[in-house]
């Protein structure tokens, strides 16, 4: 179950509005207009970081094509940006079925296939207002000519080649995709 919080006034009465590509937060509290919530769900599963702050266990996959090609999704919720297909895990969730969910959630592609590659960390603030994540990262090849149907999580994708994921067209980009991205040497 997931509920939106003001990230304002912390008020619990938030209705998410979409029009057309864009996405919006109304509180009735305070009347905050805002491109962003925190959104509360209670499937997540959270753990203690060393210092006590709270860890998102994340999926994050890097899909290729068969041309070599790397799927970026351009997100509609915040953050608004380029990413990788990711995701957080769900309390009882095995990594690699937390893999496949999310893989299935955001392409509609179903794989049993995966190659786990490591695991990483990042900062970066999700929709439920936690910084730290911990990545376990996955790489998925599809099978050529295997459709992608992104949901509605998705305004755009590409096919980008590894040389061009720097290009400004790609700007801005997750911070766990650029940690994941990094580490694999792509940026």
């Amino acid at each position: 179950m997931q509920r939106f919080t003001c990230p304002k006034c912390f008020g619990q009465n938030v209705d998410e509005i979409i029009y057309g590509s864009k996405v919006a937060y109304k509180c009735y509290k305070c009347g905050n207009l805002s491109n962003r919530a925190l959104a509360m769900d209670s499937r997540l599963k959270l753990d203690l970081g060393a210092n006590g702050q709270l860890v998102h266990s994340s999926v994050s996959l890097l899909v290729k094509n068969a041309e070599g090609k790397i799927l970026l999704i351009r997100r509609r919720y915040y953050p608004v940006t380029w990413a990788i297909i990711s995701g957080h895990m769900h309390i009882g969730e095995a990594i690699i079925e937390a893999a496949k969910r999310e893989l299935v959630e955001e392409t509609g592609s179903m794989a049993d296939n995966l190659k786990f590659l490591f695991k990483t960390a990042a900062d970066s603030r999700c929709r439920t207002g936690v910084i730290k994540h911990k990545l376990h990262v996955f790489e998925y090849n599809l099978p050529k000519n295997t459709e992608i149907v992104p949901n509605s999580e998705a305004q755009n994708i590409a096919w980008v080649s590894p040389s061009n994921l720097a290009a400004k067209a790609y700007k801005p980009m997750t911070q766990n995709t650029v940690a994941v991205l990094k580490k694999i040497g792509y940026l």
